[in-house]
Order: structure tokens, then sequence, then C-alpha cells
């Protein structure tokens, strides 16, 4: 009897932490933080920069100014009703085969990216879709050029932000 209170104690307990730390707000890294903020304002002053979905709201930024190889470049914010948020540099660039989508992704909030995939469409939404519905097959592994690009374009967002 004793261990078997011991043991439904110990569960318990276990579960009440769990339930604790998933009810915790995301934590975004210093360096994001005022980023995020001000994105998020940015694009709520414009509707077409908000996209709200039933699994969450995202938030869109151009960049005016993308990387050298590519033609165009934006971050999307994006906040999860589960508690997730991540921020993505999706850089887009016109080749013979279609159009090619690089999306860099930050799942931690800390500034780094972890996961980047690669896809080719005959538009952009085309390239988007293959990386939405086969993100593993189309899973690249980060390059120093690609943290360089993100670190570039982030300071870039940075700079936008505060000019607006």
């Amino acid at each position: 009897m004793r261990r078997i209170l011991t043991t439904v104690i110990t569960v318990s307990v276990l579960a009440a932490a769990l339930v604790a730390t998933a009810q915790q707000a995301p934590q975004v890294s210093p360096k994001l933080k005022e980023v995020v903020e001000r994105m998020k304002a940015y694009a709520s002053a414009n509707p077409k920069f908000v996209n709200r979905t039933p699994q969450g709201a995202f938030y869109f930024k151009w960049i005016q100014t993308p990387p050298p190889e590519y033609q165009k470049a934006f971050f999307q914010l994006g906040e999860l009703n589960i508690g997730k948020k991540f921020l993505s540099l999706k850089l887009v660039r016109q080749t013979s085969a279609g159009v090619e989508l690089l999306v860099l992704n930050d799942n931690d909030m800390n500034g780094n990216i972890r996961e980047a995939y690669k896809a080719t469409g005959r538009t952009l939404a085309d390239a988007d879709r293959a990386i939405t519905t086969s993100s593993d097959k189309l899973k690249v592994p980060v390059t120093p050029e690609m943290m360089a690009a993100w670190s570039a374009m982030l300071d870039e967002l940075k700079w936008e932000l505060k000019a607006n």
C-alpha cells in the first residue's frame, strides 16, 4: 500500500511539473525579443502582413535588401496556439528550373538557425507547398553561408523595423 501511495504521489508531482512547464510562455532570447515585438507591431498595422489560421498567427516582413544571390527575402514569425513560436527567413531566387525557395528556421527563438529546407517549384507557392508537405525529404544541412545570410538579414530586419 505504501509503495502504491509513493508511486501515485511521485507520478502526480511529475505530471504537475510537466503541466506547469508546458503552460509557460516560450522563452525568446533577449536579442530577438525586441525584433519579434516590432515585427508583430509592424505586421499588425498592415493586415496583409498577418495570416491568422486555426493553428495560430503568422506575421510577415519583406526585406528591402535581400542577399545578392537572391531576388527576394522575407521573415515569417509564427505563433502557434499550442504556445510554440518560431522565426523563419525565406530566401527566393529565380533559377532555370523555376523558383527556388530556401527556408531557414530558428525553432528555439535563440537567434540561431537549426533547420534549413530547399525546394524548387513553378511558383513560390509551389515551392512553399513542397516544403510544407514533405519537409523531411527537402531538409538540407545548415552551412556557414546560411548562418551568415541569417545574421545579415536579421540585422537588416532590425534596421528596417527601427526605421519604420
